[in-house]
């Protein structure tokens, strides 16, 4: 799995990892970092989330986030797979 992560473009993000369990892969795409929880006990992805780094003051800004999350939602079933 993590192999998988790494591959897909994602890196460890250790500074803001959840627990000793818990480890964050980070990538970037335009204004905005995606998020993939690693259980690395239970050696599965438990959550992904988006951290935009820009407000929302024009529609490009939300047409990023859409397509930052339709990126998200691609990574996570391919780990699923």
């Amino acid at each position: 799995m993590i192999e998988k992560l790494l591959r897909l473009g994602y890196e460890i993000y250790i500074s803001n990892s959840l627990c000793c369990t818990a480890i964050q892969f980070s990538k970037y795409y335009g204004n905005h970092r995606l998020d993939i929880f690693y259980n690395s006990i239970k050696e599965i992805c438990f959550g992904g989330r988006i951290e935009p780094y820009a407000f929302c003051a024009r529609q490009s800004y939300i047409d990023g986030l859409q397509q930052a999350f339709d990126i998200l939602q691609k990574d996570l079933k391919e780990l699923a797979n």
